[in-house]
């Protein structure tokens, strides 16, 4: 087996881990109160970290919600279409949040979007907003639906807007929140022909901005989240020189605040025929760079990729090209891992780009009709769309590995020499992280090909010297491959029953989370040097981490639903979410239930790898109520059971 030497010294090169990848998205607004959705956001807020204080969910139309969930999703329209691009197709349903009364004034019927970002923040979230699109009361007309009959109007529905926020959510919550001026304007023909249609969109952006920071300047204000294609490359530069140097529209003066510049860089798109993270994306980011470098007083401005996605075409599953079936495998939260190390060692390190948010834009539950269609998505229905009864797929676990990373980071060290320098750091990598007290290194084999088989195992050899602290020590290995953490796996084993039996499914649950590779070790640091080896196959994730031994017991869980519910058999199931533990050294939960009427708990669940703050119970009967305790156990074994 080829052996990989990495040297790890944790007194050099020590970098802060600031750039959030965490963060999700999906299309469009009115999906996010439907149950399904709601399902959705319990488990992406079932892990916590202490890595990143703000994750960030960015969703489309806001302004122009319609209220009625998933309308365009049942007329055909899968990607819920609200601003009349297939009107030849399906009647557009009326947005409600800004209308004109009798008298022709503006009015404004804030309950959706209070809906939306209600959800959105007590799911621990944070808005990037997209101010798109025009509503429909000041559009310039059906076939101009981008683009203000009045850009003053334009801008007092900003403002009304986001003075309505600042009034529910105060100051201090919507200055940490992102406002995004569009989404992938130069996909809009009509704003790229010609001088005048692109003047348009510049105008939309000044009074955008002016509409803003007319409520409060210390708000962000940016954009243009260019798609990666031609378009983009013509477009990021006109935007950037009008808010350098141009004439404000809004105000006359010359240049446009920016706070941010948002690109989206994806993996490539079904026209590839796989996915490649090197050529297309990265080599993207690189373009994007060197335009946005060209202007000085942009070098160091704050650069969201806010649609940082394995490929494009979410709406695309295995019905319709067999090979999208990578999106159900280990392939993804490889891809996903690797991705993340990559930003830091290419993006961060290399290029020297202020890269805060990468938003990976894989929450469309919506396109997941079928148990594993292969669409864009993170967790898969357990019966057809719009079933809120979930599996986690294994690109959940990706996230999940991820939060577990710690806040400092060093640059490692490998001797392998590959052609072309395309070895270490493409074809394989580590990416050692620390604090005070712990240390979580994560190593990937994973070279772009969705081809099964791929190369041999890899072994790695962690040779690391002077970690900040000593004593006895936890050791845990967390994996992600093929056969580990993957309720697919699983699932293929059973032969991919469309309709699994109740205790497939109880399998499945089984086999959905992120899992313990081998037995937890107990190792004494010294804090000068250790030896750390293992195998990870093509496409694989270890997360190795090192927690002291201590006495110290968690907080005890506090359970936040219990929802009844019929499951995808028919059967009656319970639902359960409570509080993430927050403790550093967290490792598992354990379950316990009684009857209603009986003094004493059971057990229900003691698995080591139940470490996500989400459960479904299958084993309840008929007309019987049931009580739940949570207990949290940490890596050295202390509960929270009182």
């Amino acid at each position: 087996m080829r052996q990989i030497p990495v040297k790890i010294n944790f007194s050099k090169d020590v970098k802060e881990m600031f750039t959030n990848f965490l963060s999700f998205g999906y299309a469009n607004t009115d999906f996010t109160y439907m149950k399904n959705f709601v399902r959705m956001y319990d488990y992406l807020s079932s892990y916590s970290s202490d890595l990143n204080d703000k994750k960030y969910m960015r969703l489309h139309n806001i302004l122009t919600c319609h209220g009625e969930g998933d309308y365009y999703f049942k007329h055909g329209d899968p990607n819920d279409n609200p601003i009349g691009l297939f009107l030849d197709k399906y009647k557009e349903k009326p947005d409600i949040v800004v209308k004109r009364n009798d008298n022709g004034q503006l009015e404004y019927d804030w309950e959706v979007v209070d809906k939306v970002y209600d959800i959105i923040l007590e799911h621990g979230f944070k808005p990037i907003v997209e101010t798109v699109y025009i509503p429909s009361v000041i559009r310039k007309d059906g076939i101009r639906h981008n683009i203000p009959h009045d850009y003053n109007e334009w801008r007092t529905i900003i403002r009304e807007f986001v003075k309505h926020l600042q009034d529910r959510y105060g100051d201090g919550e919507i200055e940490t929140w992102y406002f995004e001026i569009w989404n992938e304007p130069d996909g809009y023909p009509i704003w790229r022909e010609d001088k005048s249609d692109i003047s348009a969109f510049l105008a939309l952006y000044d009074y955008m901005v002016d509409g803003v920071l007319s409520i409060n300047k210390k708000l962000k204000v940016g954009g243009p989240a260019v798609k990666q294609l031609p378009t983009g490359m013509i477009f990021l530069p006109k935007f950037l020189e009008h808010c350098s140097k141009g004439v404000n529209y809004a105000t006359g003066k010359w240049g446009t605040r920016l706070d941010f510049i948002s690109i989206h860089c994806k993996a490539g798109g079904v026209e590839h025929g796989s996915p490649s993270m090197d050529l297309y994306l990265f080599d993207t980011l690189d373009k994007f760079k060197n335009i946005i470098y060209k202007y000085p007083e942009y070098k160091n401005i704050e650069i969201l990729n806010d649609e940082s996605d394995i490929v494009w075409c979410g709406d695309i599953g295995t019905d319709e090209l067999s090979w999208m079936n990578f999106r159900n495998t280990h392939y993804f939260p490889g891809f996903v891992c690797k991705m993340v190390d990559a930003y830091y060692s290419r993006s961060v390190d290399r290029w020297k780009m202020n890269l805060t948010v990468v938003d990976s834009d894989n929450c469309h539950l919506q396109w997941e009709k079928s148990l594993f269609s292969g669409n864009r998505s993170q967790l898969t229905p357990l019966y057809e769309y719009p079933s809120a009864d979930l599996i986690k797929k294994p690109a959940f676990n990706a996230y999940v590995l991820l939060s577990k990373l710690r806040n400092k980071r060093v640059i490692p060290k490998c001797s392998v020499k590959e052609k072309f320098d395309y070895g270490f750091g493409f074809k394989y990598g580590v990416l050692p992280t620390f604090d005070e007290e712990s240390m979580a290194v994560m190593i990937w084999n994973f070279e772009d090909s969705v081809e099964e088989g791929g190369r041999n195992p890899l072994k790695f050899i962690l040779d690391i010297e002077n970690l900040p602290f000593k004593g006895e020590y936890k050791k845990v290995h967390y994996r992600i491959d093929k056969t580990h953490s993957s309720s697919y796996n699983c699932w293929e084993q059973m032969g991919k029953p469309k309709k699994p039996s109740i205790e497939q499914i109880k399998q499945l649950r089984a086999n959905e989370n992120l899992e313990i590779y081998e037995p937890i070790e107990d190792i004494f640091i010294d804090g000068k040097k250790l030896i750390v080896e293992t195998n990870i196959p093509h496409h694989g994730v270890s997360l190795i981490m090192l927690m002291p031994k201590t006495c110290n017991k968690p907080n005890k869980p506090i359970i936040i639903k219990q929802e009844e519910e019929i499951g995808a058999n028919g059967n009656r199931q319970i639902f359960l979410k409570w509080q993430s533990a927050k403790e550093k050294d967290f490792l598992h939960y354990k379950i316990y239930r009684k009857e209603k009427n009986k003094e004493e708990y059971n057990l229900l669940n003691n698995s080591i790898n139940l470490n996500t703050s989400v459960y479904v119970d299958m084993d309840v009967k008929k007309n019987i109520e049931y009580d739940y305790f949570i207990e949290s156990i940490t890596i050295s074994g202390q509960s929270s059971k009182i």
